[in-house]
């Protein structure tokens, strides 16, 4: 078993040496992973794996706010908007799944399902700021 079921069935068993280049939606070896996300064909279906740290910066830098800022339970107000859009940029953009998402902010995986939806709706409205975002996203 390789790939993500491979990189769970480590984890359960407490084994510390993860897989650097894995993806949940490929079964196959670290390497295999990787020649894939080389691959000009398949690169648009296997975002590289920025850091969820990286993206809160690319984010908080856009809506001008603190990176800790992201952390903090807000409604409403750039904090609120920064987040929804840290959560549609993280599990739509880059490819990660939403608990992880939710553990990283403190919210449970419904909140971020709910954020994400919020954040495409904010980059539609505004798609200067899904442009932007987009090009800081593929440099990263």
């Amino acid at each position: 078993m390789v790939g993500g079921g491979y990189r769970r069935s480590r984890k359960a068993s407490g084994d510390q040496d993860e897989c650097l280049n894995f993806d949940d939606r490929v079964l196959g070896s670290s390497e295999f992973v990787e020649r894939l996300r080389q691959e000009a064909a398949v690169r648009p279906v296997l975002p590289s794996r920025i850091s969820l740290s990286d993206i809160r910066t690319i984010i908080c830098e856009q809506f001008d706010v603190s990176p800790e800022a992201i952390l903090w339970r807000t409604r409403g107000g750039p904090v609120s908007a920064a987040r929804a859009v840290f959560c549609y940029m993280a599990v739509r953009l880059a490819g990660r799944v939403g608990t992880e998402v939710g553990q990283f902010l403190s919210m449970g995986s419904s909140a971020v399902s709910r954020a994400v939806n919020r954040g495409e709706l904010i980059l539609q409205e505004t798609p200067i700021l899904k442009e932007s975002l987009g090009g800081a996203l593929r440099k990263g």
